[in-house]
């Protein structure tokens, strides 16, 4: 009862009078995506809808879904949490901030999904001058110190203009690297061994010393670092330096040298240290000057490409530099960070794409360009009297739009993924040249007079492969409380065929035998078959 007579009702028990709902108590669970008690019921705390096969999923359902989530091609924003991701209750919840303002328009104290507007840089700055009193300065007191330092953490490693709220999978790969590593310097660890393999792939320069100044930063702290990497700049700021070599497979496995970096240069054995020695001295471009690549202007391009079309003029031979059939042109790309971009790619060049980490070349590259020229060439084949082919081919939920792809016959993407799509696949059956392998075993006489043919001598068959690994090789002994752990199998010892297949002999080698050769013995081996030799020299020439 106030001072004017006007009654109004509290409770401690969480229950408002007047629409009877209560609610529990809360708990950090309620404020996670990851988390039942938190997820939106709608979405399941993926921000998007997505279709889900009705099925039973048991208890792996949780990884199934994120599955079928990164796989689905149709998703729409989550009508009911608007991508927050969170259920209405968990973000009604306010923090009782003083003094502040999340915009001109909204006064009100934050939530917790306005935090995942905010940049790390604009969230380091929020938090540094966060001051609670009395009992919420209590709460705060352990909480906000651990904050900072970890928001601190991530703008020392460059990576103050992220989003806290940014979906992992549109990271770029430096970045990933590096929230790794802030997450490190972040634990404040000490006596501790980081392993590190090759952290300076597709990075920047830039980026390249913000990394290395965290790896100090973990070093000065008592740890030890042992990195595998190729990077000049990271050789040269080692404190030790253990080169393998002196090449690669069966002519390396040896220490070539050890020692300090001025140690490795003055070492004779050393490629790496005379690689070193000589890029001091080395001028680029080696061949003294670079080819020209002439331009034209987007308006030149835009006519020249609409003439082309309505002669549909083909010429004979590559297209000459400068043209509009001579280069490629992708419109309207705008997805991550990439702001309605226009992108000109002269053909018949080689081209480098670089930048910072985070900058938008892999979204150009493998989301854009990539996707908008397959689309281009589908539709081209699809539908090859339309003057207007590929003109708006590609991304439709992208917008992007490509031309001056007429001369393109393909495109093929080649990255770091695993190679083949089953544990089973090597280089020979990648490459593709293991199926005539295969047909030369079932020429053999022995094979002839047993009626094997080449199916026989794959381990993806019933009848040729070990029985008991099943062509694996090794057998997948699961551990309690441990990681499986794989041993060679006892039956092939690790050949992974039957011993009748194994019987079966070329040029004094059976199946197994021939692919435990290199591809340097191979070349030798197979010297009189075109067929294999061919495939496998273009592997002997990338290295």
């Amino acid at each position: 009862l106030d001072n004017h007579g006007r009654l109004t009702i509290h409770s401690t028990e969480r229950a408002c009078p007047k629409c009877a709902r209560s609610f529990a108590p809360l708990d950090p669970k309620n404020f996670s995506y990851n988390s039942a008690q938190g997820w939106c019921p709608r979405c399941r705390g993926f921000g998007e809808l997505f279709y889900i096969p009705d099925v039973e999923r048991g208890a792996n359902a949780d990884a199934i879904e994120e599955s079928w989530w990164s796989w689905a091609n149709e998703r729409e924003l989550c009508p009911e949490c608007h991508g927050a991701r969170l259920k209405a209750e968990s973000r009604a919840v306010r923090l009782p901030v003083p003094d502040f303002k999340l915009s001109v328009s909204d006064s009100r104290s934050p939530t917790i999904d306005a935090f995942s507007s905010f940049s790390v840089s604009a969230a380091n700055g929020f938090f540094r001058k966060l001051k609670f009193k009395g009992r919420e300065a209590l709460i705060a007191r352990d909480i906000l110190p651990e904050i900072v330092e970890r928001l601190k953490f991530l703008d020392e490693v460059g990576l103050g203009y992220l989003q806290l709220g940014r979906a992992v999978t549109t990271l770029s790969g430096g970045e990933a690297q590096r929230i790794r590593l802030a997450a490190q310097l972040g634990s404040n660890l000490s006596g501790v061994l980081y392993v590190l393999d090759e952290p300076t792939i597709g990075l920047h320069a830039r980026d390249n010393e913000q990394l290395l100044a965290a790896l100090h930063q973990l070093q000065s702290r008592g740890n030890s670092l042992v990195v595998v990497e190729h990077d000049e700049e990271t050789m040269r700021r080692a404190d030790y330096i253990i080169d393998l070599g002196p090449g690669a497979g069966v002519h390396g496995g040896e220490v070539a040298a050890a020692g300090t970096l001025s140690e490795l240069l003055r070492h004779e054995g050393s490629i790496t240290g005379r690689l070193l020695r000589e890029q001091a001295t080395k001028r680029y471009p080696t061949r003294g000057e670079r080819r020209t690549v002439r331009l034209v202007s987007r308006l030149q391009a835009v006519k020249r490409t609409r003439n082309s079309r309505t002669n549909e003029a083909t010429s004979a031979g590559p297209p000459e530099d400068g043209t509009p059939n001579g280069r490629l042109t992708l419109g309207n790309a705008s997805i991550n960070n990439l702001k309605d971009l226009t992108v000109c790619f002269p053909l018949n060049r080689f081209l480098v794409v670089t930048g910072v980490s985070g900058s938008g070349k892999s979204t150009l590259v493998r989301e854009c360009l990539l996707p908008a020229v397959e689309a281009a060439l589908k539709s081209r084949k699809g539908n090859r009297q339309s003057p207007l082919t590929g003109l708006r081919a590609g991304l439709t939920h992208h917008a992007a739009c490509v031309t001056g792809h007429e001369s393109l016959k393909a495109v093929y993407e080649v990255d770091q993924s695993p190679i083949g799509r089953t544990p089973r696949s090597t280089p020979a059956t990648y490459v593709g040249f293991f199926d005539d392998i295969r047909a030369l075993f079932a020429q053999t006489p022995e094979a002839k007079m047993r009626g094997y043919t080449a199916s026989r001598f794959s381990f993806n068959s019933a009848q040729g492969r070990c029985p008991e690994c099943e062509g694996s090789g090794v057998i997948k002994l699961e551990m309690n409380f441990l990681p499986p752990a794989f041993v060679k199998c006892e039956t092939c010892g690790g050949q992974r065929f039957s011993r009748e297949t194994l019987d079966i002999q070329y040029a004094g080698k059976n199946i197994a035998q021939v692919l435990d050769l290199s591809v340097e013995e191979a070349i030798v081996f197979f010297a009189a078959h075109q067929k294999i030799l061919r495939p496998l020299q273009a592997l002997h020439d990338t290295g």
